[in-house]
């Protein structure tokens, strides 16, 4: 039996990590393998039952900062003295220096270091932060993953494409779950009240500064000024510039033409009921929700500070700089001819239980 520990940040609901390790381990096989979970104690506990559900054991770690770096690896000395892994798979790099030492000490032989974004932070000082922390662990590494190859790069550097450490782990997805289903589209938008003639756009993530949602407010004001009657808008999700966003939305006076749908749990169904999905994010890693949209066959308008390797069906990538062309690229949108690409996304790599597979196999034979 491989034993395996999962190391994660606060395990949310709507942070993106979250969303990919659950869905790994909610499809993976664990015949000769087991995994744990170490992750801060501020995690939600609906997401902790549920992975305990799945039989894996979630454990808590203190936070580190610099004033607790000692108790942090003192908390590490025990915690591994106690719990043997022979992989250690690390999603919050930020850690990983400190884990991979203290791992290593007590028997671990394997260590994944996983970035899942292209930046280290959206704030500088926290990014130049975080690099200092994350570089040293390049060398403790065994692999170096990643959701792609940009996000490799930006954590492992340039070498990381050629580097026999390389491991792509697919952002993955139920591409059967998000396959377009017409009558599950009417019945969404008989749910928001959304004429069949009426254009619906939407936004589906967390709420924070890297997703930038405040940018599609200007979008929306420029789109309802020259089509009054003929476009509606939804934000899917929840978080900290929530209310930013609707206070911008009700200053423009444009709350009969937007939907805040808050934190929903059926992004599949949603996403059936849209005609365009946007994504103005200041950088992603492989954005997942982008990957959903597109097995539900919209087409997708996304800021070019996102990784076009995620461009699998109909896409367009736009600057930040014209909101006036994303107006545009809706209108042209507008009369799209929606079609099922959920087999595209699959043959792409993006099938979770082929990807779960795949990964339950390298984790068997490293």
């Amino acid at each position: 039996m491989k034993k395996i520990l999962y190391v994660v940040d606060s395990l949310k609901k709507r942070f993106g990590v979250t969303s990919v390790v659950t869905n790994y381990l909610s499809h993976i096989d664990f015949t000769e393998i087991s995994v744990d979970l170490l992750a801060y104690d501020s995690s939600e506990e609906e997401i902790v039952s549920y992975l305990q559900s799945l039989g894996c054991q979630v454990y808590f770690m203190p936070e580190l900062s610099l004033t607790s770096i000692r108790e942090y690896m003192r908390f590490l000395d025990v915690f591994f003295e106690e719990h043997h892994y022979d992989i250690v798979h690390s999603h919050f790099n930020q850690v990983d220096y400190f884990v991979f030492s203290i791992a290593k000490k007590h028997g671990a032989k394997t260590f994944i270091s996983h970035s899942h974004n292209t930046k280290f932070s959206e704030n500088r000082l926290k990014a130049i932060r975080n690099m200092m922390m994350c570089l040293p662990a390049r060398h403790k590494a065994t692999y170096w993953a990643a959701c792609g190859e940009k996000a490799g790069q930006a954590f492992y550097g340039k070498k990381f494409t050629h580097s026999g450490k390389r491991l792509i782990v697919n952002n993955a997805i139920e591409c059967e779950k998000f396959r377009f289903n017409p009558e599950i589209r009417k019945q969404i938008r008989s749910d928001y009240k959304i004429p069949d003639e009426t254009v619906l756009a939407g936004c589906v993530g967390s709420f924070k500064p890297q997703k930038n949602q405040i940018f599609l407010v200007d979008v929306i004001d420029e789109l309802i000024r020259r089509h009054a009657d003929k476009y509606m808008f939804l934000f899917a999700g929840s978080g900290d510039t929530l209310e930013a966003v609707r206070q911008a939305v009700h200053e423009k006076q444009l709350d009969s033409f937007v939907i805040f749908a808050g934190t929903v749990s059926n992004v599949d169904q949603l996403l059936q009921g849209l005609d365009v999905f946007l994504m103005p994010s200041l950088y992603e890693g492989l954005p997942v929700s982008a990957i959903e949209a597109q097995a539900a066959g919209l087409p997708c308008i996304i800021s070019n500070n996102v990784t076009d390797e995620v461009a699998l069906g109909e896409t367009t990538y736009l600057d930040l700089d014209h909101p006036e062309e994303w107006v545009t690229a809706i209108e042209k949108y507008s009369l799209y001819n929606r079609k099922d690409d959920s087999d595209k996304i699959k043959e792409a790599g993006y099938d979770i239980d082929c990807e779960a597979n795949r990964l339950r196999e390298f984790y068997l034979h490293v």
